[in-house]
């Protein structure tokens, strides 16, 4: 196992869970159906919960926490019509827009789970796989709630 990699590995993902909890911070301020206030809470708060362990374990590997890199360029790309759809009160497309984030973020999980695993000790791998797991549930949660609201305007 290379620890400078897996820390490196890790600290992309710290970066990701910080890019999450800023969009789900800004989203619950502004959205307005108290429904979705509460899942975009939960969904920041997996992201908090992820970067807490992710930092506890970076440092217990002998690195430091470096949330300051942005993960992958696109995620949230379409900044501008997640806005906007928040000023629009576009429910749906809101939660296409968030849907579409979250796969982002599991495509990330993802890469490192099937192609830099090699670098990951079993402790990382477990932590990995434990956040995957959290974030999947996330995404989920973000397609049942797209279908009530569809159902409930149909």
């Amino acid at each position: 196992m290379n620890t400078q990699k897996t820390i490196e590995y890790l600290n992309e993902l710290v970066a990701a869970n910080t890019d999450r909890i800023e969009a789900y911070r800004i989203s619950e301020k502004e959205v307005k159906p108290n429904d979705l206030k509460i899942l975009f809470a939960s969904m920041a708060e997996t992201s908090i919960i992820n970067k807490r362990d992710l930092a506890i374990h970076i440092e217990l590997l002998g690195g430091v926490v470096n949330e300051y890199k942005a993960m992958a360029e696109n995620f949230f790309q379409n900044w501008n019509d997640f806005r906007f759809a928040i000023s629009k009160n576009d429910v749906i497309f809101l939660l296409k827009l968030c849907n579409e984030g979250e796969q982002l973020t599991l495509n990330f999980y993802e890469k490192l789970l099937n192609v830099q695993f090699q670098f990951l000790d079993e402790n990382s791998l477990q932590l990995v796989k434990k956040q995957y797991g959290l974030l999947e549930f996330d995404r989920i949660s973000t397609i049942e709630t797209l279908q009530i609201i569809h159902h409930h305007k149909n």
